[in-house]
């Protein structure tokens, strides 16, 4: 899965609008895409550049065969594609990340160096803490 943007301008301003997509295989080997859901439209009144106002906290589970060495999380904001915060996991898995932004963000697990887990949350307007936890044991091989 992951985020689809759509540039329009209109009325002399620049919109943006999102939706999110996902790849199916079909049979022939094929692939089709299919909007899962349409997010509208998300500009810069979404963003905030100050001082940490959210939090992202939680906790991903990898499977007890399967612990790899580099594991880390990465949210990235879409009203602004340039706001990405990586964070490692610790040992059990748990996280607690400072955010800047409002709006929706891309909140992606890498293990070894490969993506494992694509979602989308929503960061709330004000000071508040999203949980946010994934058990992914029977991805990790």
């Amino acid at each position: 899965m992951f985020l689809r943007s759509t540039n329009r301008r209109k009325d002399g301003k620049d919109h943006r609008y999102f939706s999110a997509v996902e790849n199916r295989r079909l049979p022939g080997g094929r692939t089709a895409q299919r909007t899962v859901v349409y997010l509208g439209e998300i500009n810069d009144q979404h963003i905030d550049g100050g001082t940490p106002r959210s939090r992202v906290a939680g906790r991903v589970r990898f499977g007890e065969q399967a612990q790899p060495a580099q594991k880390w999380i990465r949210i990235q904001s879409i009203s602004n594609p340039g706001y990405v915060v990586d964070s490692e996991l610790s040992d059990d898995g748990s996280f607690d990340i400072p955010i800047r932004v409002a709006g929706y963000c891309n909140v992606i697990v890498f293990a070894g160096g490969v993506p494992l887990y694509c979602s989308l949350i929503q960061m709330p307007d004000g000071d508040a803490t999203v949980a946010f936890s994934v058990d992914l044991s029977n991805h990790a091989k």
